[in-house]
């Protein structure tokens, strides 16, 4: 009894809390003017394609944004070629910069590490520094997003130890490349191709690293991100917006006109998923498997880590 008195004095206060529910009336008056034609007796049973379209119909096309057609369409984004490496000459000194996007991490460090330790000049020695007058500098863009091929991307791990028990520090390169100590991963990949001495260090600080594709110093040309091919002019987007366009749909495949014969067609299959239509094929001993999988290992091997992948949803 005190429970059921306890609820019946909680509910009046609920009750008056609750927003009241917003009714139609049945005798107001809605206006379906525009969409209860059928369209037959407004337009015929056969409509002119030139005809004013009716009302409610929209033929402009929107531009369709680049990330969002590729990655709905499932296939990945075409890396256009983009520039990579620029040498400039500054009185005696050599300024080289690297764009970290488009050569892969390891390979640009071994570079850096004989550009920075003037190996390629003729005055060079392995005991001492050349002077900052006649020495090479290295500027280093994108470090925040560098090549990353296979599984590196995902898999690579960077470890540290604090010098206390059971402080040993694991981070993998995508956590390691959203915090602040992004530098670590360009630094780290030249500084392990430098000699272990004191030299190390006064070799470091000729290395500057910079998260996006400009730098800061105002006498160095800059680089210019060239975009991905646009869908809209792959798939000839604008052309629909033509008021001469005549549009019929395909649905007697059997009766192509003449001029339109020559053309291969093939009905695709609408109900059968896109990852089962092109199954990949069963190898018929071991030395096809073999073969099979040596294959996709390449390409594995070689597919690129995209540090700025985006999700998106259809609404």
């Amino acid at each position: 009894m005190a429970l059921l008195s306890k609820i019946f004095r909680f509910c009046p206060g609920v009750l008056s809390r609750v927003r009241p529910i917003k009714t139609y009336w049945g005798h107001r008056d809605f206006d379906f003017s525009d969409d209860s034609d059928d369209g037959i007796s407004t337009y015929g049973e056969k409509p002119d394609p030139q005809a004013p379209l009716p009302p409610g119909m929209k033929m402009d096309y929107e531009p369709i944004p680049t990330e969002y057609f590729y990655n709905l369409a499932g296939i990945q984004k075409p890396r256009a070629p983009q520039p990579s490496y620029m040498a400039i000459v500054k009185d005696q000194q050599v300024w080289h910069i690297f764009n970290a996007s488009t050569i892969t991490l390891g390979r640009m460090a071994s570079k850096i590490a004989q550009l920075i330790q003037a190996k390629h000049r003729p005055n060079y020695t392995h005991d001492h520094l050349l002077s900052d007058e006649q020495a090479d500098f290295i500027v280093v863009v994108n470090g925040k997003y560098p090549l990353l091929l296979g599984t590196k991307g995902k898999m690579k791990i960077y470890r540290h130890h604090t010098t206390y028990p059971g402080h040993l520090h694991e981070l993998n390169i995508r956590q390691i490349l959203s915090k602040a100590c992004w530098k670590r991963v360009v630094e780290q990949a030249v500084g392990g191709m430098l000699p272990k001495n004191k030299l190390r260090e006064k070799y470091m600080k000729r290395l500057y690293v910079f998260p996006e594709i400009y730098h800061n110093f105002d006498f160095l040309p800059q680089f210019v991100q060239r975009s991905a091919p646009d869908p809209n002019k792959v798939l000839a987007v604008e052309d629909f917006k033509d008021p001469k366009l005549k549009i019929v749909w395909a649905q007697d495949p059997e009766n192509i006109p003449e001029e339109l014969k020559h053309l291969k067609y093939e009905p695709e299959d609408l109900e059968t998923p896109f990852h089962k239509r092109n199954p990949r094929p069963v190898p018929y001993n071991n030395r096809e498997k073999k073969i099979s999988a040596k294959y996709f290992r390449t390409l594995r091997r070689y597919k690129v880590f995209e540090h700025r992948a985006q999700k998106f949803e259809i609404k």
